[in-house]
């Protein structure tokens, strides 16, 4: 981790970056909230004390009436919102998806209360378990987040995490349940107006 890291550090500070922002990967959050200062720090050629969340950086954009977007170009998508490991209760990202999915769908529906931000359910894959050679137990663990999606009458499933991404559409399908799963930013992709 602190090699991979590493890079990523050396070339922001080759590049004289401000501002170091972490894509759509549950793992990649962690290690540069929790971890990356300690590992390859300091930080202090950033503007700010931590890297900040793909996320984040768009919520800001849209909150600051810096992007526009048209919500029509996800008219047919049903969007629910699953909360990763690594990014909500381990990585505290828990609004700004949210915000960003309210401003670029018109229906947006939230899981039970009960499943998600802080006490949110894994997709089954965590913790090193993405392998077809563990397909039982990963089907086992997706089951919760499968059941807390089909609550939300929800066609499509928007999530900030590779493994999360990877895991439930195979999830969906051993589960019977016909959805489509992507990521946040590709629903803010289509909204954007250039």
């Amino acid at each position: 981790m602190k090699k991979v890291n590493k890079r990523l550090v050396d070339a922001a500070r080759q590049l004289k970056v401000k501002r170091l922002v972490i894509g759509e990967c549950g793992h990649a959050w962690r290690a540069a909230q929790a971890f990356m200062d300690t590992l390859n720090g300091p930080l202090d050629f950033l503007d700010a004390p931590r890297p900040e969340h793909i996320c984040e950086f768009a919520a800001r954009l849209i909150c600051e009436g810096r992007v526009k977007l048209n919500k029509t170009a996800n008219d047919g998508v049903v969007v629910t919102y699953h909360d990763p490991c690594n990014v909500a209760r381990a990585g505290g990202l828990l609004e700004e998806p949210r915000e960003i999915l309210r401003a670029v769908v018109r229906d947006f529906r939230e899981m039970p209360a009960d499943t998600i931000r802080e006490r949110t359910f894994c997709c089954g894959a965590g913790g090193g378990l993405l392998a077809d050679k563990l397909m039982e137990v990963r089907m086992k663990g997706a089951k919760p987040r499968v059941e807390a999606f089909k609550t939300t009458g929800a066609n499509y499933l928007a999530t900030p995490c590779a493994i999360c991404k990877a895991q439930l559409p195979v999830a969906f399908q051993h589960h019977g349940v016909e959805a489509q799963v992507g990521g946040v930013m590709d629903l803010m992709g289509k909204a954007i107006v250039i």
